[in-house]
C-alpha cells in the first residue's frame, strides 16, 4: 500500500528526510509504503462484509478457506479467534485479507480500494500492483536493526499483500 503526503516533523524538529543516502527532504507530495496500517484496511473490509451477513466471526475458518486451512483445524479455528495469548502476525492477515476476496468475488486490493480506502476520501492511497517500486518522489523506509537504521528488502511478502 501507498499514501503521499504523510511525513512526519514538528516545528523544533529537524525537517524529515526521504533519503539518508542523499539528504533529499520529504516534501508534501513524497509517496510513502503505510506498511502495517494495511492491517486496519483489512480488517475494516472484512467487518464490513460481517456487517452485511457474508462472514461470521464465529464461523470456522474452513467455511470460507478450505483449501488453505483444511481438515481439523479449518474446523477448530474461527474467523475472530485471538487464541490463547496475542501475537503479531503477518499470516493472519494474509488469511482476512482472503475472506473479502472468498465471499465478494473481487481482488481484495480491488475491494478494498473501492469499499475502504475512496469512501475514507484518500485519494491518494494505492495498491502499487505487481510492480513493487514506486513511481514519483518517494521515501525510503528505515528500520532499526541491532542498533543500525537498516532499508528493507524492496520485494518483502508486507510490500505486496493485505499485511503492511
Amino acid at each position: 500500500m501507498l499514501m503521499t503526503g504523510l511525513a512526519i516533523s514538528t516545528p523544533t524538529s529537524p525537517p524529515a528526510v526521504a533519503d539518508t543516502r542523499t539528504g533529499r527532504p520529504v516534501s508534501p507530495d513524497s509517496r510513502h509504503r503505510i506498511g502495517s496500517i494495511t492491517k486496519t484496511l483489512t480488517a475494516t473490509a472484512v467487518l464490513q462484509q460481517v456487517a452485511k451477513g457474508r462472514i461470521a466471526l464465529d464461523a470456522p475458518i474452513g467455511r470460507y478457506l478450505p483449501d488453505l486451512v483444511p481438515g481439523e483445524r479449518g474446523r477448530q479455528i474461527t474467523v475472530r479467534m485471538p487464541g490463547a495469548k496475542w501475537a503479531y502476525s503477518n499470516t493472519n492477515y494474509v488469511l482476512a485479507g482472503l475472506l473479502p476476496e472468498k465471499v465478494t468475488g473481487e481482488p481484495a486490493a480491488t475491494y478494498i480500494t473501492e469499499h475502504v480506502i475512496r469512501p475514507a476520501g484518500l485519494r491518494h492511497t494505492y495498491f502499487p500492483g505487481t510492480n513493487p517500486y514506486i513511481a514519483g518522489p518517494r521515501s525510503r523506509a528505515y528500520y532499526p536493526l541491532y542498533g543500525l537504521v537498516d532499508p528493507p528488502a524492496e520485494h518483502s511478502v508486507g510490500a505486496r499483500s493485505r499485511t503492511g
